[in-house]
């Protein structure tokens, strides 16, 4: 058995695809803008977002707002 210096880093193993929405870069006292289309896309992000909340566990509270047609994600 030996170890061996790599000159490229490795890439990070995760379960399953890449995920759509960048809700792991939001923080506290940052708001998540995402432009919707059409209005099924309303409830495909929210239900994303509170599956991922569900499973990730932020240590933030969270807060959606519809306006207009974008969707808002608060972390408060």
């Amino acid at each position: 058995m030996m170890i061996i210096k790599t000159e490229t880093p490795i890439k990070e193993l995760y379960r399953g695809r890449e995920p759509k929405y960048p809700f792991k870069d939001l923080s506290p006292g940052n708001t998540l803008v995402i432009d919707i289309t059409n209005k099924g896309d309303i409830n495909r992000v929210k239900s994303a977002f509170y599956q991922w909340r569900k499973y990730n566990n932020p240590p933030y509270k969270s807060r959606t707002q519809l306006s207009g047609s974008k969707i808002l994600i608060h972390a408060i």
